[in-house]
């Protein structure tokens, strides 16, 4: 009977819809389940919409295992893990998270012989002195070290070596389609000739949603076709749903809950502004330059992002150069594969990421 490889996923975050949850939930769908009993364990909250996708898609092939909230019950959390960690006796123990916090769980993995792999996310942490107190001791735990930019590796690894990996998207599936840029406008009551803003995220203060709703207001007094979308989940959702109100912009602005199938969404959008305050990685700016949309990022995204695919770079300061990119944004639905065609065979293919986990899962089992 052949033994199959035992690998355990972990999120440090709630398994809700967002970016880290996105990556993982790629690299599953590229890694060889032939001869691997790959399982995820999440603590707090996984998305329904992700529990049906994996029960669906992988039929039993996959396990998934709930844990208490990491941040309210953490020894529970801890004990839980271990148990979970023993029972099953992981040989590979695969760690995402946002912070040097992550030894928490290398070193409860350590304990168990687990080979050891740790992957953050974010150059931005909420506990600086914390994070900079275990990078060191994260170090040592992790057989291997990535991070999703120079940034990122350096915020939570420190000087100590690091794997630089990308996020990775499917860049087929991100390409521009007319059908469904007819749908979702048709969804939301958008014109063929309106000028659709896109906001892709969580509704959260780091992310600004309220600014580029300001910024929005000011452009459209300019360019009456404009439109926003936010698409998105999070605690700034009731003050812009106060906004919108407010200003009486409800045929103008809309929101709509986070979902799994954004594609169809990107193609909607002539522009996608994400004014960020930082960001570890910002797969979103990716997704967008392949659909071709014009694109606005903030400084704290990575350079790494910036392919030079009809794409500016602004300071959150400098809010008059946001508000006169908004006014000058055109429909646009001509010249949409460059940044498809940019993508391909890049290093930010998912197909890479899943070949360069299978890698050094395989060096560890030969």
């Amino acid at each position: 009977m052949l033994k199959l490889n035992k690998i355990l996923f972990v999120s440090t975050v709630p398994f809700a819809i967002n970016g880290m949850s996105t990556v993982i939930i790629n690299l599953l769908n590229q890694l060889d389940l032939n001869n691997k009993q790959v399982d995820i364990a999440f603590n707090g909250l996984m998305d329904e919409s992700y529990k049906n996708l994996i029960n669906t898609k992988y039929k039993g092939k996959i396990n998934i295992y709930e844990l208490p909230n990491r941040k309210k019950f953490f020894l529970k959390y801890c004990i839980d893990l271990f148990r979970l960690l023993k029972k099953n006796k992981y040989k590979f123990f695969y760690i995402h998270g946002n912070s040097s916090t992550m030894f928490i769980e290398a070193f409860i993995g350590k304990l168990l012989k687990s080979t050891i792999l740790v992957h953050t996310h974010s150059a931005s942490t909420n506990h600086y002195l914390i994070n900079r107190f275990l990078q060191l001791p994260l170090a040592i735990v992790s057989d291997y070290a990535i991070a999703v930019s120079n940034e990122a590796g350096k915020a939570n690894f420190g000087s100590r070596q690091f794997i630089v990996l990308p996020n990775g998207i499917n860049i087929e599936g991100f390409r521009f389609n007319q059908s469904s840029r007819d749908s979702v406008r048709r969804m939301f009551g958008f014109q063929k000739d309106d000028i659709v803003i896109l906001f892709v995220g969580r509704l959260s203060k780091e992310k600004n949603p309220a600014f580029i709703f300001k910024c929005f207001l000011e452009a459209k007094k300019q360019n009456r076709k404009l439109k926003l979308l936010f698409l998105g989940n999070g605690s700034e959702k009731e003050y812009l749903e106060h906004l919108i109100s407010k200003y009486e912009v409800g045929d103008s602005v809309k929101i709509k809950n986070s979902v799994l199938n954004v594609e169809a969404f990107y193609s909607c959008a002539d522009c996608c502004a994400f004014p960020s305050s930082s960001e570890g990685f910002g797969l979103t700016a990716l997704e967008a330059q392949c659909s071709g949309a014009k694109v606005l990022i903030s400084n704290g995204f990575p350079k790494i992002v910036n392919l030079k695919n009809d794409i500016f770079e602004i300071p959150i300061s400098d809010e008059k150069e946001w508000i006169n990119q908004l006014k000058k944004t055109r429909n646009k639905v001509k010249n949409r594969n460059l940044g498809y065609k940019n993508l391909q065979d890049s290093q930010f293919d998912i197909k890479i990421q899943g070949n360069v986990i299978e890698r050094i899962v395989d060096h560890y089992y030969e």
